[in-house]
């Protein structure tokens, strides 16, 4: 029997990517650097980050997720990143459901990327 979710996880994975590309490359027109500047910036604090705390983050791996929480995700529009996902439903929920889908599409996000 064939199963489709290895397909179906790489769709998300890509999915996820492009939300989080779109939300870090598109939540900066206000800021004085490019996109392009910015994506740089926390691509390098990251691995900078990586390298320093190899140690730290083998032993245990939950510093990694510390790390993309405190330096990716700053750089995201959570709101908009959750109305994006929710489409349609965003408009049908209520405020504590939007509270509570944004606090889960965060920590998804912090494990996908870890």
């Amino acid at each position: 029997m064939t199963t489709a979710c290895p397909h179906i996880h790489h769709r998300w994975q890509q999915v996820g990517l492009i939300v989080l590309l779109t939300l870090l490359l598109g939540g900066t027109a206000w800021a004085k650097r490019s996109p392009d500047e910015i994506l740089v910036t926390a691509a390098d604090e990251m691995i900078a980050a990586i390298q320093e705390d190899q140690d730290a983050i083998r032993d245990n791996p939950a510093q990694l997720n510390r790390l993309i929480a405190d330096i990716l995700l700053p750089h995201v529009d959570m709101i908009s990143a959750s109305r994006l996902v929710l489409g349609k439903h965003w408009r049908g929920a209520t405020r504590a459901q939007k509270k509570q889908f944004i606090l889960e599409f965060r920590t998804l996000l912090v494990r996908f990327y870890s």
